[in-house]
Parts: C-alpha cells; structure tokens; sequence
C-alpha cells in the first residue's frame, strides 16, 4: 500500500510539473512579422531598414543574400537592432542584378527561423550626362569648352568637371 501510494504521489507531482512547465515559444509567421520594410538599391548596394514585431525576445536577425532563388550562394550580414528596428547596408553589388534575400532570426539557442525569399534588383549604371553649353576657346592642341552635368547616370556621384 505505501509503496502504490509513492507511485500515486510521483506520477501527480510529475503531471503537476508537466502542467506548469511552459514551453518557449517559437518564432515562427504568425509570431515574427517584418514591418515597415524599406529597400533602397542604387547601382552597387542596398539598404534594407525595417522593424519586427514579435512578443519574445530575439538573439538577432542575420540578412542572408544572394543571386540564386534559393540562396545557396548567399553571404550573411547582421543587422544592426535597436529596439524592434533595423537596418543592413551591402556594398559592392553587381550592377543591374537581381539579388534574393531572406531574415535569419536567432533566437534562445534553437536554429534560426527564416523568413520567406524576398527580392530586388541594383539599378543599371548609365555614363554621366553632360550638355556642353559653349566652345571658350580652340588651339592647335587643345580645346575649351563649358559645360554642365546634367545627371551622374545612376553611378557615384560626378566629382570631378574640368
């Protein structure tokens, strides 16, 4: 009879822990939500800013990008995160290509919840504009002339006139 009784008090002690045990929630699509997301490209980088809402805590959020659909060739940034906002920047893209990208959330020490597979593409690099206005002067050797830029075709910025 004691020893019955001691199986009765372990398996109600252990159904009272099972019970109040509380699993860690998972981040998943209807906990984690990007919000406000915000993609500039220019000709050779992106700058991706947005926020999250999620109830829980997170480790972080890692930007995984590259030019294949399923992003076996992708490169890892961390994003920099205050509060529930955050911001990535990658330079050195190629020009006029589309790049694929996904969020990989860290949370708890579990593996990382990702996002679903975004995408965006650079601009195309097109030469500088320039309107010439009026011959100055010409020599046997040189000739003057002024000008004005009219657009930096997309590329950096035209820092140079002469």
């Amino acid at each position: 009879m004691k020893k019955r009784n001691m199986i009765y008090a372990f398996l109600l002690a252990l159904m009272v822990f099972t019970v109040s045990c509380k699993k860690d929630a998972e981040v998943n699509k209807d906990t984690f939500k990007i919000e406000n997301e915000k993609v500039t490209a220019t000709t050779q980088s992106v700058m991706i800013t947005g926020s999250y809402a999620y109830s829980g805590a997170i480790d972080g959020i890692t930007l995984e990008l590259g030019r294949q659909t399923d992003l076996m060739d992708a490169d890892a940034y961390r994003t920099l995160t205050e509060d529930t906002d955050f911001s990535v920047e990658v330079k050195n893209l190629r020009t006029n290509t589309t790049y694929y990208y996904r969020y990989a959330v860290e949370y708890g020490g579990k593996n990382p919840y990702y996002t679903d597979i975004k995408s965006f593409k650079t601009q195309e690099y097109n030469l500088p504009e320039v309107k010439s206005v009026e011959v100055v002067s010409v020599g046997v050797n040189r000739a003057e002339v002024s000008g004005e830029v009219l657009g930096d075709g997309g590329g950096d910025a035209v820092t140079l006139r002469s």
